[in-house]
């Protein structure tokens, strides 16, 4: 019977490309628990944050009709969403608000004729990125609201911001094996697992891993006080419920750590309300080692002559006084009899 191989690319596999060789180059994840660098758990986020905002509940009397809890920002009608299992296009027809408070709540109606199914069986998807809050690094996103200008230089006035969560890193350390930050930390990489190359035959991937200590923050920003403070908490309700598959999906672990002091920023021409909180993460910086494995072994021995030279006179082999030159077969009858029965162990074949 053949042995199965374990397929190529699968989760036990990190497909990486290596811009010095110019070629995609495949990693064996490691064994221990947790597997992501810190830059790609944001990218982690960044996903889950989209699937967060798109999780919805269909009506049960009317199929038309959406609930989103989790969806920042109201559609606009003609808006539309993709159903990423069927391929079909809806269209937004209207939003629905509470009569009481005029707040919008989540409630979609579509103008379609098939409705999705229920949550967790079919993905829905905005064609338009500008439905989805903006998330990215504190210094790789643009102004919110970054102003215009008209043919005179003079600066238009601002359109509506996006809701925003913006990361920036506070502090990076060695991972500490008791505790966050600990004394006790893994100052360098040490060897994860060793695994044959599942590509080219004949050689060896040895995998060292560092842990690492983090702590990102997040900047929630939006116009005024009121929304910033719904937005991270709202952000902070994702990582509650989102931390369970950031740790299935490879940050070995992550938790709340502190809300920082409200901030008020005048940047721009309008202020812009900002509150702040911090995560830490506990992430892994996997290395790949190839080596080429040890096929055979060519060795050569010769003697300059067919006696053994005395190291020194008396001298005991085999518990049996020696002396003088001793020639091959004189050294083996101190082990065997003349017959070849061994004089120190007995011989025993078992099927």
């Amino acid at each position: 019977m053949a042995q199965t191989q374990e397929p190529l690319f699968t989760d036990r596999f990190l497909v990486v490309y290596d811009p010095a060789k110019k070629a995609l180059e495949i990693r064996h994840k490691s064994q221990a628990e947790g597997n992501l660098t810190l830059l790609q758990t944001m990218e982690l986020i960044e996903l889950l944050l989209q699937a967060y905002q798109g999780t919805y509940k269909v009506n049960t009397h009317d199929r038309n009709l959406l609930h989103m809890p989790f969806l920042v920002i109201e559609p606009n009608k003609g808006d539309r969403i993709l159903n990423e299992n069927t391929g079909e296009v809806y269209t937004v027809d209207h939003t629905i608000r509470n009569p009481v408070t005029n707040r919008w709540e989540g409630l979609i109606r579509l103008n379609l004729v098939n409705a999705p199914s229920d949550v967790g069986r079919e993905t829905l998807r905005f064609l338009d990125e500008t439905n989805y809050i903006v998330f990215g690094h504190s210094f790789a996103t643009s102004s919110p609201n970054a102003l215009g200008t008209n043919n005179n230089g003079e600066g238009n006035d601002a359109p509506p911001m996006r809701p925003t969560i913006a990361w920036s890193i506070t502090r990076v350390e060695p991972g500490a094996s008791q505790q966050p930050f600990g004394p006790r930390k893994e100052w360098k990489a040490r060897q994860r697992e060793e695994y044959k190359d599942p590509m080219v035959r004949g050689h060896t991937v040895i995998v060292s891993g560092q842990m690492f200590d983090n702590i990102v923050q997040f900047d929630a920003l939006y116009s005024d006080n009121r929304s910033a403070e719904n937005l991270v908490e709202w952000f902070e309700q994702f990582m509650r419920l989102y931390r369970w598959v950031l740790r299935q999906k490879g940050v070995a672990e992550t938790f709340f750590w502190r809300r920082q002091n409200d901030d008020t920023s005048r940047e721009w021409r309008q202020p812009l309300w900002k509150r702040s909180t911090q995560h830490y993460f506990r992430t892994e910086q996997l290395e790949a080692i190839y080596t080429r494995d040890l096929l055979r072994v060519n060795m050569s021995l010769a003697v300059t002559t067919g006696r053994l030279t005395p190291l020194q006179e008396p001298r005991y082999i085999a518990d049996q006084y020696v002396s003088g030159d001793l020639s091959a077969s004189g050294y083996r009858r101190l082990f065997y009899s003349a017959s070849g029965t061994p004089l120190f162990w007995d011989l025993d074949l078992r099927h």
